[in-house]
Order: C-alpha cells, then structure tokens, then sequence
C-alpha cells in the first residue's frame, strides 16, 4: 500500500485515480520498481503473465457487455492495509449495452 501511494513517486494526488500516469509516455519516465503489484526481480511473482492475460479477458468482455456508473450516493471510504481497501466496498451499476 505505501510503495503505491508514495507522494515522493505519486506527487501531492497520490490518491487520486489517474490512469494517465500508466501512458507509454509516461511510464518510459517512471522508475520501474514505482509500480510492482507482482513485485520484481527474479523471484517475483510466477502467476503475472497469467493473471494479466486473464484480467484483460475480463474486462473486455465486460466492457463490451455493460455499461457501468458508479452510486454517487454511496461515500468511498478508504482503508489501509497491506492492499487497497474500501469500508463499505464499491456501489456500481451495471446495465446491458
């Protein structure tokens, strides 16, 4: 949770969901062990290649399924932990496309 939230790597928005950090252009600048959900090295994780393909299999297919918004009533509380957590999760919804 701290290495993905650091405001020495992130800048002061650390918090904020901001996919553009992750552009080409953008990630050729970053330092690559700023970002290592599978860590790294040579003992890192053997499920990555795995776990990527698969999630973007998921998502596409979702995506191209759904639409999906979220319940703008329903506050975002986060948690520390060793992951990313919510509170009270994460109100969606989803409607056929």
């Amino acid at each position: 949770y701290c290495l993905h939230h650091n405001p020495a790597v992130w800048g002061q928005n650390h918090m904020d969901f901001r996919p553009e950090r992750f552009t080409k252009e953008n990630i050729r600048k970053m330092d690559p062990f700023a970002y290592c959900p599978f860590s790294a090295g040579p003992r890192n994780c053997i499920g990555q290649q795995f776990a990527m393909a698969e999630e973007k299999i998921v998502l596409s297919t979702l995506l191209q399924r759904f639409n999906f918004s979220v319940d703008k009533s329903h506050q975002i509380e986060r948690m520390q932990a060793a992951v990313m957590k919510t509170k009270t999760g994460i109100k969606l919804f989803a409607s056929p496309r």
